[in-house]
Order: C-alpha cells, then structure tokens, then sequence
C-alpha cells in the first residue's frame, strides 16, 4: 500500500507544480 500511496503523492505534487 506504501507505494500506491507514494504514486499518489506523487501525482498530486505534480499537480501541484503544473499550477
């Protein structure tokens, strides 16, 4: 589950950055 939620930080700070 550790790494599900790794992608999903990931792509929130992604996000984040195309802000």
């Amino acid at each position: 589950m550790e790494g599900e939620i790794q992608d999903y930080i990931k792509a929130w700070v992604q996000v984040t950055l195309s802000l």
